[in-house]
């Protein structure tokens, strides 16, 4: 129930029907004064987003301390006691990425090192992007690519050399597509452009919301190919709540490392400590929402983990290498 005032007359101003109560049988609008204060607005606002009234805090204590049991409230369809998943996903997504994006920490500068003489072969310019093994994986490629184009090193030589061939010699259009942008690539990395390292690395931080909503429908189908034998009981749609409900968790364990990492000394051993727990709270969601015993649900648990790893793997391959490209 609102705070606002109820009104004396007993017709809604929305459909006009009769009213016998607080709300309208029809459309369900609250019988309540129009007339609204700035401080009414705002109350408003956090109660429409947030459910203040305190759904929002006892489903987050809930979320945090019993793995598993909001999806399986929803699914047996106990959902007006707890807020909605998704909501709640959008609420701590927001704040995630807004504390990410604010405070970045000091661990995404960039890296230089002196320039190779080979531009080509030796390319020793990296983002340090908290995992730097994506853009080994993409310098890497660069390097083996044009090591295949050994007779040019510059993407100027390259298209003077294109120009001076016949039409019927040149690369063709996707082939081409892949040479400029990997010659580009090379030139901008082996030119030692430290505001070309910064732009990539910004880039690549405002991509990571789009690739962690990529990853969530992958998730929750590994979820069902592990779990097909009971699809009867478990729909997609069960899995997909699932992995919301784990999403909400891991953003508020991320969060959380990174307020115990600005502890002295013992900030690392904290955020250690963490991470081990998500792995931990994700085997007992799997074992209290599925309801298996350990030893399968274990199996499937690093099953998940085995695919979502190479699927995060092969993600950030290609956003990193979205962000260096665009930054060019």
């Amino acid at each position: 129930m609102s705070h606002f005032h109820e009104r004396s007359e007993k017709i809604c101003l929305n459909c006009g029907a009769a009213l016998y109560g607080r709300y309208c049988h029809v459309c369900g609008q609250e019988n309540v004064e129009p007339r609204e204060s700035t401080g009414h607005l705002f109350r408003h606002f956090f109660e429409d987003l947030t459910h203040f009234d305190g759904k929002f805090f006892s489903t987050l204590k809930l979320l945090i301390t019993k793995p598993g049991f909001l999806s399986a409230e929803y699914i047996k369809g106990r959902r007006a006691s707890y807020l909605n998943p998704i909501r709640m996903y959008l609420f701590i997504s927001f704040i995630f990425f807004f504390a990410l994006f604010a405070f970045p920490g000091s661990n995404t500068h960039v890296v230089k090192q002196p320039v190779a003489k080979d531009k080509l072969n030796k390319i020793n310019y990296s983002v340090n992007m908290g995992d730097e093994s994506p853009v080994k994986i993409i310098t890497d490629t660069i390097n083996t690519y044009a090591k295949s184009k050994n007779t040019v090193e510059t993407l100027a030589e390259y298209k003077a050399q294109q120009d001076s061939l016949p039409p019927s010699k040149r690369d063709g259009a996707i082939e081409h597509f892949f040479a400029v942008k990997a010659f580009s690539l090379s030139d901008a990395l082996a030119s030692g452009d430290k505001e070309y390292l910064h732009r990539a690395k910004e880039k690549f931080f405002h991509l990571l919301p789009q690739m962690f909503y990529v990853i969530l429908p992958f998730f929750a189908f590994f979820l069902y190919l592990l779990y097909i034998r009971r699809r009867k009981e478990y729909n997609y749609v069960a899995h997909a709540i699932f992995t919301v409900h784990f999403y909400c968790f891991v953003f508020i364990a991320w969060l959380a490392m990174r307020l115990v990492g600005l502890i002295p000394f013992a900030g690392r051993l904290l955020e250690l400590a963490i991470l081990i727990y998500i792995w931990i709270y994700l085997f007992r969601a799997m074992r209290n929402f599925y309801k298996q015993g350990g030893g399968k649900t274990f199996l499937k648990f690093i099953l998940l983990d085995i695919s979502t790893t190479i699927l995060l793997a092969v993600l950030s391959v290609i956003y990193i290498a979205t962000a260096m490209t665009s930054a060019i």
